[in-house]
Protein backbone atom coordinates (compact mmCIF):
# COMPACT_ATOMS: atom_id res chain seq x y z
CA UNK A 1 0.00 0.00 0.00
CA UNK A 2 0.97 3.33 -0.78
CA UNK A 3 1.91 5.69 1.88
CA UNK A 4 -0.39 9.23 2.15
CA UNK A 5 2.38 11.14 3.11
CA UNK A 6 4.75 10.24 0.56
CA UNK A 7 2.31 10.44 -2.42
CA UNK A 8 2.21 14.03 -1.28
CA UNK A 9 5.62 14.38 -0.89
CA UNK A 10 6.42 13.26 -4.82
CA UNK A 11 3.76 15.42 -6.01
CA UNK A 12 5.47 18.48 -4.04
CA UNK A 13 8.52 17.49 -5.72
CA UNK A 14 7.71 17.44 -8.90
CA UNK A 15 9.28 19.46 -11.69
CA UNK A 16 8.58 23.28 -12.07
CA UNK A 17 6.46 23.61 -15.68
CA UNK A 18 8.38 24.72 -17.99
CA UNK A 19 6.08 26.87 -20.57
CA UNK A 20 6.92 26.87 -24.33
CA UNK A 21 7.80 30.50 -24.49
CA UNK A 22 10.15 30.09 -21.40
CA UNK A 23 12.21 27.19 -23.25
CA UNK A 24 12.20 29.30 -26.57
CA UNK A 25 13.85 32.33 -24.26
CA UNK A 26 16.27 30.42 -22.41
CA UNK A 27 17.28 28.84 -26.18
CA UNK A 28 18.40 32.36 -27.79
CA UNK A 29 21.53 32.34 -25.25
CA UNK A 30 21.14 36.16 -24.38
CA UNK A 31 20.70 37.49 -20.83
CA UNK A 32 16.73 37.02 -19.13
CA UNK A 33 15.94 39.87 -16.00
CA UNK A 34 13.33 39.90 -14.27
CA UNK A 35 11.83 40.94 -10.44
CA UNK A 36 9.31 43.59 -10.08
CA UNK A 37 11.20 46.66 -12.17
CA UNK A 38 14.08 47.39 -13.26
CA UNK A 39 15.67 50.56 -13.07
CA UNK A 40 16.88 51.38 -16.62
CA UNK A 41 16.11 49.79 -19.91
CA UNK A 42 18.96 51.27 -21.52
CA UNK A 43 21.74 49.67 -18.69
CA UNK A 44 20.89 46.56 -19.01
CA UNK A 45 23.27 43.61 -20.46
CA UNK A 46 23.04 42.93 -23.68
CA UNK A 47 24.41 39.75 -25.42
CA UNK A 48 24.86 38.84 -28.62
CA UNK A 49 21.51 37.45 -30.34
CA UNK A 50 21.73 35.22 -33.21
CA UNK A 51 18.12 34.87 -34.05
CA UNK A 52 17.72 38.86 -34.54
CA UNK A 53 21.41 39.33 -35.72
CA UNK A 54 22.31 42.12 -33.09
CA UNK A 55 22.16 42.29 -29.12
CA UNK A 56 19.58 41.85 -26.84
CA UNK A 57 17.97 41.23 -23.44
CA UNK A 58 14.91 39.32 -22.86
CA UNK A 59 12.63 41.10 -19.95
CA UNK A 60 10.51 38.82 -17.80
CA UNK A 61 8.84 40.70 -15.44
CA UNK A 62 6.78 39.32 -12.26
CA UNK A 63 3.46 40.89 -13.44
CA UNK A 64 3.75 39.86 -17.14
CA UNK A 65 3.27 36.62 -16.24
CA UNK A 66 2.66 34.97 -19.97
CA UNK A 67 0.71 37.51 -21.11
CA UNK A 68 2.88 39.51 -22.57
CA UNK A 69 6.40 39.77 -23.48
CA UNK A 70 9.30 41.91 -23.57
CA UNK A 71 12.69 42.47 -24.82
CA UNK A 72 15.50 45.54 -25.25
CA UNK A 73 17.83 45.09 -28.95
CA UNK A 74 20.43 47.15 -30.42
CA UNK A 75 21.18 47.39 -33.64
CA UNK A 76 25.01 48.64 -34.65
CA UNK A 77 26.19 51.33 -36.36
CA UNK A 78 25.28 51.37 -40.19
CA UNK A 79 23.93 47.32 -39.48
CA UNK A 80 20.56 46.06 -39.66
CA UNK A 81 19.01 43.29 -37.63
CA UNK A 82 17.46 40.11 -39.82
CA UNK A 83 13.97 39.96 -40.72
CA UNK A 84 11.23 39.00 -39.00
CA UNK A 85 7.88 37.44 -39.80
CA UNK A 86 5.49 36.23 -36.56
CA UNK A 87 2.45 35.49 -35.31
CA UNK A 88 2.21 37.65 -32.49
CA UNK A 89 2.09 41.46 -32.33
CA UNK A 90 5.00 43.96 -31.57
CA UNK A 91 4.68 47.26 -30.23
CA UNK A 92 8.18 49.08 -30.49
CA UNK A 93 9.64 52.21 -28.09
CA UNK A 94 12.83 53.82 -29.60
CA UNK A 95 15.17 54.19 -26.64
CA UNK A 96 18.06 55.92 -28.22
CA UNK A 97 19.22 56.72 -32.12
CA UNK A 98 17.22 56.55 -35.16
CA UNK A 99 17.27 54.21 -38.18
CA UNK A 100 14.89 52.98 -40.78
CA UNK A 101 12.05 50.30 -40.79
CA UNK A 102 11.04 47.90 -44.01
CA UNK A 103 7.85 46.03 -43.94
CA UNK A 104 5.88 43.99 -46.14
CA UNK A 105 2.91 41.44 -46.56
CA UNK A 106 3.72 38.06 -46.68
CA UNK A 107 4.40 37.00 -50.62
CA UNK A 108 5.22 40.66 -51.22
CA UNK A 109 8.43 41.99 -52.85
CA UNK A 110 7.44 45.57 -52.41
CA UNK A 111 8.88 46.64 -48.87
CA UNK A 112 6.86 50.03 -47.12
CA UNK A 113 9.63 52.04 -45.39
CA UNK A 114 9.41 54.70 -42.87
CA UNK A 115 11.99 56.51 -40.45
CA UNK A 116 12.08 56.52 -36.72
CA UNK A 117 14.06 58.17 -34.29
CA UNK A 118 14.59 58.45 -30.59
CA UNK A 119 11.09 58.53 -28.63
CA UNK A 120 9.48 57.26 -31.65
CA UNK A 121 6.60 54.54 -31.08
CA UNK A 122 5.33 52.17 -33.56
CA UNK A 123 3.49 48.42 -34.44
CA UNK A 124 4.51 45.93 -36.42
CA UNK A 125 1.07 44.35 -38.01
CA UNK A 126 0.78 41.25 -37.58
CA UNK A 127 2.96 38.51 -39.27
CA UNK A 128 4.03 40.79 -41.74
CA UNK A 129 8.07 40.86 -42.34
CA UNK A 130 10.19 43.82 -41.42
CA UNK A 131 13.38 44.67 -41.07
CA UNK A 132 14.97 47.24 -38.98
CA UNK A 133 17.93 49.52 -39.70
CA UNK A 134 20.35 51.85 -37.92
CA UNK A 135 20.71 55.13 -39.94
CA UNK A 136 23.70 55.95 -37.37
CA UNK A 137 27.09 55.24 -38.48
CA UNK A 138 28.68 55.82 -34.90
CA UNK A 139 26.15 54.86 -32.45
CA UNK A 140 23.88 52.01 -31.72
CA UNK A 141 19.98 52.17 -32.32
CA UNK A 142 18.54 51.06 -28.72
CA UNK A 143 14.64 49.88 -28.32
CA UNK A 144 12.32 48.12 -26.80
CA UNK A 145 9.69 45.82 -27.85
CA UNK A 146 6.70 44.62 -26.05
CA UNK A 147 4.88 41.57 -27.63
CA UNK A 148 2.14 38.74 -26.95
CA UNK A 149 4.56 36.32 -28.11
CA UNK A 150 4.64 34.23 -24.61
CA UNK A 151 0.65 33.66 -25.23
CA UNK A 152 1.39 32.98 -28.70
CA UNK A 153 4.08 30.20 -28.11
CA UNK A 154 2.06 29.03 -25.09
CA UNK A 155 -1.03 28.42 -26.49
CA UNK A 156 0.50 26.79 -30.71
CA UNK A 157 3.59 25.03 -28.77
CA UNK A 158 5.02 24.99 -32.47
CA UNK A 159 8.14 27.64 -33.55
CA UNK A 160 8.21 26.36 -37.00
CA UNK A 161 4.15 27.68 -37.03
CA UNK A 162 4.76 30.87 -35.14
CA UNK A 163 7.31 31.73 -36.97
CA UNK A 164 6.89 30.37 -40.56
CA UNK A 165 3.07 30.39 -41.62
CA UNK A 166 2.36 33.18 -44.53
CA UNK A 167 -0.98 33.98 -43.31
CA UNK A 168 -2.05 37.33 -44.91
CA UNK A 169 -3.94 39.28 -42.73
CA UNK A 170 -5.54 42.37 -44.73
CA UNK A 171 -7.75 43.96 -42.01
CA UNK A 172 -4.09 44.53 -40.13
CA UNK A 173 -1.71 45.84 -42.73
CA UNK A 174 -2.25 47.29 -46.10
CA UNK A 175 0.74 49.08 -47.84
CA UNK A 176 -1.15 52.55 -48.25
CA UNK A 177 1.49 55.07 -48.58
CA UNK A 178 0.15 56.94 -45.31
CA UNK A 179 0.03 54.10 -43.33
CA UNK A 180 2.99 54.72 -41.48
CA UNK A 181 2.40 58.44 -41.23
CA UNK A 182 1.44 59.81 -37.50
CA UNK A 183 -2.79 60.66 -37.91
CA UNK A 184 -4.66 63.55 -36.36
CA UNK A 185 -7.58 60.49 -35.72
CA UNK A 186 -8.55 61.12 -32.45
CA UNK A 187 -11.92 60.98 -30.89
CA UNK A 188 -13.19 60.49 -27.04
CA UNK A 189 -14.25 56.99 -25.23
CA UNK A 190 -17.64 57.98 -24.33
CA UNK A 191 -18.15 55.39 -21.88
CA UNK A 192 -14.77 56.37 -19.82
CA UNK A 193 -14.33 59.71 -20.92
CA UNK A 194 -11.03 58.54 -22.20
CA UNK A 195 -8.65 59.83 -25.31
CA UNK A 196 -8.11 57.41 -28.06
CA UNK A 197 -5.68 58.08 -31.01
CA UNK A 198 -5.53 55.31 -33.65
CA UNK A 199 -2.22 56.09 -35.23
CA UNK A 200 0.66 53.07 -36.55
CA UNK A 201 3.00 55.77 -35.53
CA UNK A 202 3.99 58.00 -33.31
CA UNK A 203 6.80 60.48 -34.00
CA UNK A 204 8.15 61.41 -30.20
CA UNK A 205 5.99 60.17 -27.15
CA UNK A 206 7.77 62.33 -24.94
CA UNK A 207 6.46 65.40 -26.63
CA UNK A 208 2.81 63.87 -27.90
CA UNK A 209 -0.08 65.60 -27.53
CA UNK A 210 -2.53 64.34 -24.67
CA UNK A 211 -6.08 65.06 -23.17
CA UNK A 212 -7.18 65.73 -20.23
CA UNK A 213 -8.07 62.91 -17.89
CA UNK A 214 -9.51 63.24 -14.39
CA UNK A 215 -10.96 59.87 -13.62
CA UNK A 216 -7.86 59.13 -11.86
CA UNK A 217 -6.67 61.94 -10.91
CA UNK A 218 -7.14 65.81 -10.49
CA UNK A 219 -7.43 68.26 -12.79
CA UNK A 220 -4.11 68.57 -14.86
CA UNK A 221 -3.77 64.69 -15.16
CA UNK A 222 -3.35 63.89 -19.07
CA UNK A 223 -3.60 60.85 -21.17
CA UNK A 224 -4.02 58.80 -24.37
CA UNK A 225 -4.51 55.49 -25.62
CA UNK A 226 -2.51 55.00 -28.66
CA UNK A 227 -4.81 51.93 -31.06
CA UNK A 228 -1.88 50.44 -33.08
CA UNK A 229 -2.00 48.10 -36.10
CA UNK A 230 -5.86 47.21 -35.12
CA UNK A 231 -4.08 45.09 -32.50
CA UNK A 232 -5.27 43.72 -29.26
CA UNK A 233 -2.29 45.12 -27.39
CA UNK A 234 -2.77 48.73 -26.90
CA UNK A 235 0.05 51.62 -25.89
CA UNK A 236 -1.27 54.63 -23.20
CA UNK A 237 0.56 57.51 -22.34
CA UNK A 238 -0.11 59.49 -19.01
CA UNK A 239 1.41 62.56 -17.50
CA UNK A 240 0.70 64.17 -13.68
CA UNK A 241 1.97 67.48 -12.91
CA UNK A 242 4.34 67.92 -10.13
CA UNK A 243 3.20 66.98 -6.67
CA UNK A 244 0.40 65.03 -7.66
CA UNK A 245 -0.78 61.51 -7.66
CA UNK A 246 -3.42 59.66 -9.49
CA UNK A 247 -5.69 57.14 -7.32
CA UNK A 248 -4.60 53.24 -6.98
CA UNK A 249 -6.40 50.43 -8.53
CA UNK A 250 -5.89 47.00 -9.94
CA UNK A 251 -6.53 44.66 -13.25
CA UNK A 252 -5.50 41.87 -14.97
CA UNK A 253 -1.28 41.19 -15.61
CA UNK A 254 0.98 41.53 -18.48
CA UNK A 255 0.87 45.99 -18.23
CA UNK A 256 4.16 46.73 -18.30
CA UNK A 257 5.02 50.65 -17.31
CA UNK A 258 8.12 52.52 -18.56
CA UNK A 259 8.81 56.22 -17.51
CA UNK A 260 9.30 58.39 -20.50
CA UNK A 261 9.96 61.66 -18.82
CA UNK A 262 10.82 63.08 -15.60
CA UNK A 263 11.00 61.00 -12.27
CA UNK A 264 8.23 59.41 -9.55
CA UNK A 265 7.29 56.25 -8.19
CA UNK A 266 5.10 53.93 -7.35
CA UNK A 267 3.54 51.28 -4.74
CA UNK A 268 2.56 48.25 -5.53
CA UNK A 269 1.27 45.03 -3.13
CA UNK A 270 -0.75 42.06 -3.66
CA UNK A 271 -4.07 41.73 -3.35
CA UNK A 272 -4.62 39.99 -0.30
CA UNK A 273 -3.71 42.87 1.89
CA UNK A 274 -6.26 44.81 0.73
CA UNK A 275 -7.21 48.58 -0.56
CA UNK A 276 -5.53 49.75 2.81
CA UNK A 277 -2.18 47.83 3.58
CA UNK A 278 -0.86 49.53 5.93
CA UNK A 279 -3.40 50.51 7.88
CA UNK A 280 -4.58 46.23 7.68
CA UNK A 281 -0.84 45.80 8.99
CA UNK A 282 0.99 44.40 5.67
CA UNK A 283 2.73 47.47 5.34
CA UNK A 284 5.92 44.91 5.00
CA UNK A 285 5.06 43.50 2.01
CA UNK A 286 4.07 47.18 0.17
CA UNK A 287 6.80 47.80 -2.37
CA UNK A 288 8.00 51.45 -3.62
CA UNK A 289 9.39 51.64 -6.68
CA UNK A 290 11.34 54.53 -8.16
CA UNK A 291 11.53 55.10 -11.72
CA UNK A 292 12.86 58.21 -14.14
CA UNK A 293 13.57 58.04 -17.91
CA UNK A 294 13.60 53.97 -19.19
CA UNK A 295 12.98 52.73 -15.67
CA UNK A 296 10.14 50.08 -15.67
CA UNK A 297 7.51 47.85 -13.65
CA UNK A 298 4.51 45.49 -14.21
CA UNK A 299 2.13 45.01 -11.60
CA UNK A 300 1.39 41.14 -11.17
CA UNK A 301 -2.94 40.46 -11.69
CA UNK A 302 -4.98 41.85 -9.17
CA UNK A 303 -2.21 43.84 -7.17
CA UNK A 304 -2.99 47.22 -6.43
CA UNK A 305 -0.72 49.97 -7.84
CA UNK A 306 -0.27 53.44 -7.20
CA UNK A 307 1.41 56.30 -9.39
CA UNK A 308 3.50 59.02 -8.02
CA UNK A 309 5.09 62.55 -9.04
CA UNK A 310 7.29 64.24 -5.79
CA UNK A 311 9.10 66.08 -8.18
CA UNK A 312 8.53 70.01 -9.21
CA UNK A 313 7.86 68.74 -12.55
CA UNK A 314 5.00 66.75 -14.65
CA UNK A 315 6.15 63.38 -15.04
CA UNK A 316 5.35 60.76 -17.92
CA UNK A 317 4.90 57.00 -18.22
CA UNK A 318 4.18 54.74 -21.23
CA UNK A 319 2.42 51.81 -20.62
CA UNK A 320 1.88 48.89 -22.78
CA UNK A 321 -0.96 46.14 -22.78
CA UNK A 322 -4.15 44.61 -23.18
CA UNK A 323 -7.22 47.07 -23.66
CA UNK A 324 -7.97 47.99 -27.02
CA UNK A 325 -11.04 49.81 -27.55
CA UNK A 326 -11.50 48.43 -31.26
CA UNK A 327 -10.58 44.93 -30.49
CA UNK A 328 -11.49 44.31 -27.34
CA UNK A 329 -10.66 40.79 -25.28
CA UNK A 330 -12.95 39.37 -22.70
CA UNK A 331 -10.31 37.85 -20.02
CA UNK A 332 -8.89 41.48 -19.80
CA UNK A 333 -12.17 43.11 -19.19
CA UNK A 334 -13.01 40.18 -17.14
CA UNK A 335 -10.21 41.02 -14.91
CA UNK A 336 -10.75 44.36 -14.65
CA UNK A 337 -13.99 43.81 -13.48
CA UNK A 338 -16.13 47.25 -14.53
CA UNK A 339 -12.54 48.88 -15.27
CA UNK A 340 -10.10 50.62 -13.56
CA UNK A 341 -11.70 54.21 -14.02
CA UNK A 342 -14.52 53.02 -11.87
CA UNK A 343 -14.31 53.23 -8.07
CA UNK A 344 -14.87 50.14 -6.18
CA UNK A 345 -17.87 51.32 -4.54
CA UNK A 346 -19.46 51.02 -8.25
CA UNK A 347 -18.03 47.27 -8.84
CA UNK A 348 -14.48 48.57 -10.07
CA UNK A 349 -10.75 48.26 -8.97
CA UNK A 350 -10.24 52.16 -8.31
CA UNK A 351 -9.85 53.50 -5.12
CA UNK A 352 -11.38 57.00 -4.34
CA UNK A 353 -8.97 59.20 -3.12
CA UNK A 354 -11.26 59.87 0.41
CA UNK A 355 -11.23 55.34 0.98
CA UNK A 356 -7.16 55.03 0.34
CA UNK A 357 -4.90 54.20 3.17
CA UNK A 358 -4.00 57.21 4.67
CA UNK A 359 -0.09 56.72 5.47
CA UNK A 360 0.16 56.67 1.19
CA UNK A 361 -0.42 60.33 1.49
CA UNK A 362 1.99 60.71 4.25
CA UNK A 363 4.74 58.90 2.38
CA UNK A 364 4.17 61.55 -0.78
CA UNK A 365 3.95 64.18 1.91
CA UNK A 366 8.06 62.95 3.20
CA UNK A 367 9.15 61.91 -1.30
CA UNK A 368 8.14 65.90 -1.68
CA UNK A 369 9.82 67.03 1.02
CA UNK A 370 12.70 65.13 0.36
CA UNK A 371 12.46 66.91 -3.10
CA UNK A 372 11.46 70.58 -1.20
CA UNK A 373 8.44 70.16 -3.45
CA UNK A 374 5.20 70.94 -1.95
CA UNK A 375 2.39 68.45 -1.79
CA UNK A 376 -0.58 69.47 -5.07
CA UNK A 377 -2.92 67.06 -3.82
CA UNK A 378 -5.48 68.40 -1.40
CA UNK A 379 -5.57 68.71 2.21
CA UNK A 380 -7.99 65.64 2.77
CA UNK A 381 -5.29 63.69 1.06
CA UNK A 382 -1.96 65.19 1.88
CA UNK A 383 -3.32 64.94 5.78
Amino acid sequence: MTDANSTAGSVAARSPRVYPYDQWAKEQGVPIVGGHGLPSLLTLRRESWPQIGGKGTIIKLEGMQGVTSMYVAEIPPAGSLKPEQHLYEKLIYVLRGRGITEVSAPGSSQPQQFEWQEGSLFAIPLNTRHVLHNASGREPAIFAACTNAAMIMDVFHNQDFVFGTNAVFPDRYNPSADYFQSTEDRYTEPRENSGIWRTNFVPDIRNALLAPSERKGLKGNQTIQCELAEGVLVAHINEWPAGRYNKGHHHGAGAVIIGIKGTGYSLLWPAECGPWPFRNGHGDKVLQIPWDEYGIFSPPEGWYHQHFNPTGQPTRVLAFRYGSRRHPVEFHEAQSREGVLTSMREGGTMIDYEDEDPEIARIFARECAKNGVESQMPQMVAR
